[in-house]
């Protein structure tokens, strides 16, 4: 009776153990997803163009409203990453008083300036997936990931993540 205890506590003991390994594996498989993906969460900028619009502004064309509708857009094309798999289509856009939602600051005229985003269709999301080096949106965009910057298909720009405040 004993040795027939003895074989069940094994069994037992060997079926616990298999059932960790199987857990360990998995957890490591989804960690190692989250953190590919997380680095692309957040705001990208189309840095040349932004460069472009600052130069081409002076401080006296900007405009005090707070209000959207009032504020200058620039050419900036910004893409929001806001998880694993949803983007936003939007514009950077300049204020001389600060916005409840900056993003950052930049200098026109040797004054500061407060970047926000504004969503090009307000409620407009896409779903994108990631595939080796290529993010695929479902817009039709197709971006290519390269040293920390995004390179948009078709030779239209790139885009560096924007370093909030």
């Amino acid at each position: 009776m004993s040795e027939l205890r003895m074989k069940d506590l094994c069994g037992r003991l060997l079926a616990v153990l298999c059932m960790l390994c199987v857990c360990v594996s998995f957890s490591s498989c989804k960690d190692d997803d989250d953190e590919e993906g997380s680095s692309l969460l957040g705001y990208w900028m189309m840095e040349d163009e932004f460069r472009g619009s600052l130069e081409r502004t002076s401080w006296n064309d900007l405009l005090w409203f707070g209000e959207p509708e009032y504020a200058n857009s620039t050419n900036a094309e910004m893409y929001h990453f806001v998880n694993s798999n949803t983007v936003e289509l939007g514009h950077a856009f300049l204020y001389k008083v600060s916005q409840s939602e900056n993003l950052f600051t930049a200098s026109v005229d040797g004054h500061s300036v407060y970047v926000v985003w504004r969503p090009r269709d307000i409620g407009r999301t896409y779903t994108y997936v990631v595939e080796g080096n290529k993010i695929i949106i479902t817009n039709g965009d197709i971006l290519t990931i390269s040293d920390n910057i995004l390179l948009k298909d078709g030779g239209s720009g790139t885009f560096e993540k924007v370093k909030e405040n």
